[in-house]
């Protein structure tokens, strides 16, 4: 199903949950979180911006983390007309954090899950070395040598190499997607300190095999975001809802159950 442009899976009945995927994935990664929390919950998987299903306007190339919140918002607004939890994976948690940030009124709350953000305003958003070399394999040796080249630095090179391969070959598919993503971090800036006052209830996940600089950016947000709390996921890496589908599961399902406070008016306007 699309909403202006949105495609977005449904399944379930109850408060409502949507589910924002990372870099080279989409919607129908979540087949494990669907199944497990859909008693009780309204879930909604979407594709963001710039994958077929929910594609950019004719002729646009790029599309800024602001434009994939502003997608998220108006979701929300048509479809489900009252506050939502969001859980964000990796450059999804982005977009979740800037729809908070931005429209507080809409999220009851939210599950980020290791935003690729640097843990200080003052630090590239995306750091240099990674954006030339990311750039120079992308024109040189074509998409998927650009592709595989982000997993295994976001992923972490023992994760990669135990991708299945039909994992692996979709990413590389998804090439245009994720150098859109990256230009995208590139111009985003987090600004932490304004994050102090967004009074939204927030579930900070990593994985304990994770990269180290997801931690601190983590550890960042837990300690500007007013409500918030930090869990670890024990043998799971950057894609913790597919390493540990039951933990992450239940850590959602608390989240939903216990953590978020009654929030405003029951619709959205």
């Amino acid at each position: 199903m699309a909403n202006d442009g949105l495609y977005y899976r449904s399944v379930g009945q109850g408060r409502p949950l949507v589910m924002v995927h990372g870099s080279a994935a989409n919607a129908d990664g979540w087949g494990q979180q669907t199944r497990a929390l859909k008693d009780g919950l309204h879930i909604l998987c979407v594709d963001r911006l710039g994958l077929p299903r929910s594609p950019l306007p004719e002729g646009a190339t790029e599309c800024s983390v602001a434009t994939q919140a502003q997608a998220l918002a108006t979701l929300v607004e048509q479809h489900i007309q009252e506050p939502t939890v969001f859980c964000g994976s990796s450059f999804g948690a982005v977009c979740v954090l800037h729809l908070a940030r931005t429209r507080p009124e809409l999220v009851s709350g939210m599950i980020l899950c290791e935003p690729p953000l640097p843990p200080q305003d003052d630090l590239p958003p995306v750091v240099a070395a990674f954006i030339d070399d990311f750039e120079a394999r992308y024109h040189s040796e074509g998409g998927a040598s650009a592709a595989r080249f982000f997993l295994s630095t976001v992923l972490g090179q023992k994760d990669f190499e135990a991708m299945p391969t039909s994992w692996r070959e979709r990413a590389e598919s998804m090439a245009e997607a994720i150098r859109m993503d990256v230009h995208a971090l590139r111009d985003y800036q987090p600004d932490f300190e304004s994050l102090r006052g967004l009074d939204v209830p927030a579930l900070m996940l990593g994985g304990a095999r994770s990269e180290a600089y997801f931690v601190y950016t983590l550890e960042r947000l837990r300690m500007v975001l007013p409500n918030s709390a930090r869990l670890t996921l024990q043998d799971a890496g950057h894609m913790m809802h597919l390493d540990q589908p039951e933990a992450f599961n239940r850590a959602v399902r608390a989240f939903v159950d216990h953590f978020i406070a009654e929030r405003g008016a029951p619709s959205v306007h």
